[in-house]
């Protein structure tokens, strides 16, 4: 992830919004790119929604991964020979 730009460049803008910039920075800033302060609000806007976006698939993916691998642990079960422990004790033949 830390090599993909196209993550860590929203990701950038997004912190430096969170961490604030004074009157003078954004100043600078519009004056540098030939843009408005208003317009270099919108692009912080803009990087802010993308990175958003980026942690909520993140977290979906995360979660889709640690439910898939919580399901095949719970299925297998080594000292059994990897058979699925579930349906032998729906069946009766474990005991605890």
């Amino acid at each position: 992830m830390w090599k993909r730009n196209d993550i860590q460049f929203p990701r950038l803008l997004a912190e430096i919004n969170a961490a604030g910039l004074t009157r003078k920075q954004v100043s600078m800033l519009s004056r540098s790119m030939d843009l408005g302060a208003s317009e270099i609000g919108e692009l912080f806007e803009r990087a802010e929604s993308e990175w958003d976006e980026i942690k909520r698939i993140k977290t979906r993916n995360d979660q889709k991964e640690n439910s898939k691998n919580r399901k095949k642990s719970l299925r297998m079960c080594p000292r059994r020979g990897g058979k699925d422990i579930r349906t032998e004790k729906n069946r009766g033949r474990i005991s605890r």
